[in-house]
């Protein structure tokens, strides 16, 4: 027989105390709901409208009778004490406490939650749980969902999601890609997957994509292809289809394109936290995948060396241009609002000797400011 894991063993001990000395290992666990709104439970109506009785509009500033709900939520196996997430993009008008979705007058195909969100692992004792919640960076479509449901027939199909997967190649440590048909399979009729080599092979200049979906969805982006002109050419696509059957040419050029492009990232994101440690207000997102660092320059109302004051996050974008020599994106460039500190900052053309320079120009052009 084979021996069991060192992790098996501890869960098997785990268990073991629980059934046999009492230890209160289930006594915390994922025991609270995704959604209490809308429930039966929750239901005091005249008429058994349930739905209608309870909304989600209503689940933010409404107390429960019955139960609770939260995203990733935990409580004791009594839920008097409840545990969850509460996350805002920046731009919902309410915060993300809860998950969202239709009810069954709402729905062209009765009720149906509309997010994502997949549970990935956990132990029976509840000593390790591990949940994927994916919250969009725009405003949530909240009324968009509802409205546009309403509106389909119940002989119409639901809405479809664009995944757009060019980073999946590009994580980093222990972090890995997780696409919706492969830990839903019932989405596989409903996502449309745009990918493609640009990201990956950047360096190569190659830019060539490719789309899966249902095939009524794929026949309709063809025909609109059809009449666009700037795509790759024949020759190119075909070259790149027949390269990506050579996997072990692939594994070798990304093991090393990703290890340049993580050591630049975390770099710079070291440099970036160095610095604000030193009292700056900048800030930065652990790099995880992709070829982009997310930062933050909270500069407005700050004050340059010849006394102008920074009255816009588009004059601290100058400003970073200016002094220290560094080009980044904003987020308001993307769809946030104007006064997001948020910027892009690409490692695509930086080159690692130049990072110290970099890092020390920034640092310099700081601490010209009061």
């Amino acid at each position: 027989m084979a021996k069991t894991s060192k992790r098996v063993d501890a869960e098997l001990q785990r268990l073991e105390e629980a059934r046999a000395k009492g230890v209160p290992w289930r006594q915390w666990g994922p025991y609270l709901s995704e959604r209490q709104w809308g429930t039966v439970r929750e239901d005091y109506s005249d008429n058994g409208d349930a739905w209608n009785y309870f909304t989600h509009d209503q689940a933010r500033s409404r107390a429960y009778h019955w139960g609770e709900d939260g995203l990733a939520g935990i409580s004791d196996d009594r839920q008097r004490l409840c545990f969850a997430l509460a996350l805002w993009n920046g731009k919902d008008p309410i915060l993300k406490e809860r998950l969202f979705g239709l009810t069954n007058s709402e729905g062209n195909h009765g009720e149906d939650v509309k997010e994502y969100y997949f549970f990935l692992d956990g132990t029976p004792s509840h000593s390790y749980m591990k949940m994927l919640y994916k919250y969009p960076q725009q405003e949530f479509p909240y009324k968009l969902l509802v409205e546009e449901n309403k509106r389909r027939g119940d002989d119409e199909k639901k809405l479809y999601v664009m995944y757009d997967q060019m980073y999946w190649h590009l994580t980093y440590g222990d972090i890995r890609h997780y696409d919706p048909v492969s830990l839903n399979p019932g989405m596989r009729n409903y996502t449309v997957y745009i990918d493609a080599v640009s990201k990956v092979f950047a360096s190569t200049g190659v830019r060539v994509g490719w789309s899966m979906g249902p095939k009524m969805i794929l026949d309709k982006m063809k025909a609109i292809l059809s009449h666009v002109g700037a795509w790759a050419p024949n020759g190119e696509q075909k070259a790149v289809a027949k390269f990506l059957y050579q996997t072990n040419a692939i594994n070798s050029f990304l093991a090393h394109f990703k290890s340049e492009v993580e050591e630049r990232l975390r770099r710079i994101y070291e440099g970036f936290i160095k610095i604000k440690n030193e009292g700056h207000a900048i800030d930065a997102v652990a790099p995880e995948a992709g070829i982009y660092l997310t930062i933050k320059f909270d500069l407005v109302g700050m004050k340059t060396a010849d006394g102008t004051i920074l009255q816009t996050q588009s004059a601290v974008t100058s400003y970073l241009l200016q002094e220290a020599s560094l080009a980044v994106v904003p987020f308001y460039a993307f769809g946030a609002s104007d006064n997001s500190p948020w910027y892009r900052l690409s490692v695509g053309t930086c080159k690692k000797e130049e990072i110290d320079e970099m890092l020390g120009k920034l640092s310099g052009a700081l601490k010209k400011l009061s």
